[in-house]
């Protein structure tokens, strides 16, 4: 029920697009880079991409990461997919828990706690610090990847398309679409490090996408403040 049909935003194409995306961005990190990821590092970002929206229930368009914990910890091929890759379920769903957004306020603070319970599964204490900010720092940069991927892979018309579908999924008023996107992507001031390092080594192309695709949404924004007016 999550194909390409589905009204919503959180469909295949944007598990798909996000997973594509990430890998593509931390593949391409410059050696000079902090966030210079390991082999084993990608593995973990791509599969915490490719189900960090997962939950077929669909109880809300905007999946709930306790949601998508139950789902892929009670799903045997989840499970056997991702031993078979060598891989710690519960890194990936700390991963998956620090995608959630916006991260601040109360949606934090629950992240922060819940993300303690996956990394004491995983066997890495609390005195580990220098690991655990690591791997939260890996969500971090996938948080920031997942929520622009659909936005840099593809034109304005695309990017439009996105938008209406998120605006269903954040509850916008359709009438409210570039007014809201422009101040969704204005909150990517606030990760402006963290943006610029996602952003750094992908190709040219794919970087002016998204810069074309966030100005004309602030430039249909002001037409319509023009209009009004």
């Amino acid at each position: 029920g999550l194909g390409p049909d589905y009204y919503g935003y959180h469909n295949i194409d944007h598990e798909l697009e996000a997973a594509y995306f990430t890998l593509l961005a931390a593949s391409s990190q410059p050696s000079n880079r902090s966030l210079l990821f390991t082999q084993e590092e990608i593995t973990y970002l791509f599969v915490a991409a490719l189900f960090h929206d997962h939950d077929p229930l669909k109880q809300l368009d905007k999946p709930h990461e306790d949601a998508v914990e139950h789902i892929v910890r009670n799903d045997p091929r989840i499970q056997q997919f991702v031993r078979d890759v060598g891989l710690n379920i519960n890194i990936v769903l700390a991963l998956i828990y620090r995608t959630a957004y916006p991260f601040r306020g109360e949606i934090a603070e629950h992240v922060t706690a819940r993300m303690k319970e996956p990394f004491d599964a995983a066997g890495i204490n609390e005195e580990d610090f220098p690991t655990r900010t690591r791997f939260t720092n890996m969500g971090w940069f996938l948080s920031v990847a997942e929520r622009i991927a659909g936005y840099t892979l593809g034109d304005f018309h695309h990017a439009m398309d996105l938008a209406r579908r998120n605006a269903h999924a954040l509850g916008w008023h359709p009438s409210l679409i570039n007014e809201e996107s422009v101040k969704y992507f204005s909150t990517h001031k606030e990760e402006k490090e963290m943006t610029q390092t996602v952003l750094h080594g992908l190709p040219d192309q794919l970087k002016k996408n998204f810069y074309e695709n966030v100005e004309a949404f602030r430039e249909a924004w002001e037409n319509e403040n023009r209009t009004r007016s």
